[in-house]
C-alpha cells in the first residue's frame, strides 16, 4: 500500500459515516409532544369549609407508569405512543389533579395528599385505587377506580369522550374523567 493511502481511507470513511449520521438524524420521526392533566372543576367561590380532608391514591397500575400515552387497541392490548409523552409521571399528576378537583367539589380550599405532612391526620380520608385510566382509539376515555371512606369501598367507572382521537383531546378528556370521579366522590 502506498504511503498516504491509509489516511485517505480514514478521511473518506469518516466523511461517509458523518454523512450517514446526519441523514439518519434528519430523517428522524416527528418531535415528541408532552401533555399535562388539568383540574377542570370551577374554583371554590364561597368561603371554604373548615374540615381537613385527605386523599390517599394508591400507585397506578404498572401499565400506566410509563412516560408514553396509553391507548387501548382492544380489550387486551395497549398501544403506547412513542412521541406522545406525559410531562410528569401520572403517579404524581393523578393525585394532584384529583385533589384539586375534589377540593373544588367539596368546597374546600385544599386537600391533604398522603403522606400527611402534619402531626394531626385529616378527619376525613378518601382512599382511591385506580384500576384503569386510558382511552380507546376513538378517544373514549375510561377511568375505573375503587374509593373508600372508612371501611366501605365503592366502585366507580367514569367515561369521557374526547372531541377527537388526537392525544391533546384525549388528555383533556382524561382531565374531565378525573373531575367526574371527584364529583362522584363528593356526593354524600
Amino acid at each position: 500500500m502506498k504511503r498516504g493511502t491509509l489516511p485517505r481511507f480514514l478521511i473518506v470513511g469518516c466523511l461517509a459515516l458523518g454523512t450517514l449520521w446526519q441523514v439518519g438524524c434528519a430523517t428522524r420521526s416527528a418531535p415528541t409532544h408532552f401533555y399535562l392533566l388539568s383540574a377542570t372543576l370551577p374554583p371554590v367561590t364561597a368561603a371554604p369549609a373548615k374540615t381537613n380532608v385527605g386523599l390517599w391514591v394508591d400507585p397506578l397500575p404498572e401499565y400506566l407508569r410509563r412516560p408514553e400515552l396509553a391507548v387501548r387497541s382492544g380489550p387486551n392490548e395497549v398501544v403506547y405512543h412513542d412521541f406522545q409523552h406525559w410531562a410528569e409521571p401520572l403517579d404524581r399528576a393523578v393525585p394532584t389533579i384529583l385533589a384539586q378537583d375534589l377540593a373544588r367539589a367539596l368546597g374546600q380550599s385544599a386537600i391533604w395528599l398522603y403522606p400527611w405532612t402534619s402531626a394531626t391526620p385529616p378527619t376525613r380520608v378518601f382512599h382511591v385505587r385506580i384500576d384503569r385510566f386510558d382511552a380507546a382509539p376513538s378517544g373514549a376515555v375510561t377511568l375505573t377506580a375503587s374509593v373508600a371512606t372508612g371501611d366501605t369501598w365503592q366502585e366507580h367507572t367514569v367515561t369521557a369522550q374526547a372531541d377527537s382521537p388526537t392525544p391533546a383531546s384525549i388528555v383533556a378528556a382524561q382531565s374531565q374523567a378525573l373531575a367526574q370521579l371527584a364529583q362522584a366522590m363528593a356526593q354524600p
